[in-house]
């Protein structure tokens, strides 16, 4: 039987051999009934989208949409980011996060005319999307670069910390 289990943003596929859920294991050596595995192997408390895949940006608008301190930060915002992660396991990926007139947008692509690029490696952003490293200190430390209008992304440092906050619950 195969199952797939998520970490750190790679899914990894194991096969059980000899058995099948809902049927009970034996020890080969004596025969002996070990119990009985599931039907299927429960999921809670594994993140269900592979991170910058479709289905992580489609559960990130869904949360960002859902945070009252993420809706707040974004009243009265007009910012437009472009990021770009180098070495990820399916190569390079470009998403964006766009804020007007209250509203949000988050998706993989290039963004038409971005105020400011930030660009990183994968196992960067894989460290600040789960909490592990933030923003700032990821861009003094040179892990991330970051081009464009830097007088805005200075003002919206709030924005973008609070982005990052949500989207850890993700993963």
């Amino acid at each position: 039987r195969e199952d797939r289990s998520v970490q750190d943003g790679l899914t990894t596929t194991f096969t059980v051999q000899g058995c099948r859920g809902g049927e009970p294991e034996h020890d080969r050596a004596t025969g002996r009934a070990l119990g009985t595995l599931p039907a299927t192997i429960p999921t809670k408390g594994l993140p269900v989208a592979t991170f910058l895949s479709d289905d992580h940006f489609l559960a990130a608008k869904e949360a960002l949409a859902g945070d009252a301190g993420f809706q707040n930060s974004i009243a009265n915002v007009d910012l437009a980011v472009q990021f770009d992660v180098t070495g990820a396991p399916d190569g390079d990926v470009s998403y964006y996060l766009s804020i007007a007139d209250g509203a949000v947008d988050t998706d993989t692509g290039p963004l038409g005319d971005p105020d400011v690029t930030v660009t990183s490696d994968y196992a960067t952003s894989v460290a600040i999307s789960k909490g592990e490293l933030n923003v700032q200190m990821a861009f003094m430390t040179g892990k991330i670069k970051v081009g464009g209008n830097m007088a805005k992304i200075m003002m919206h440092q709030t924005v973008l910390n609070d982005y990052a906050r949500v989207l850890s619950g993700l993963d």
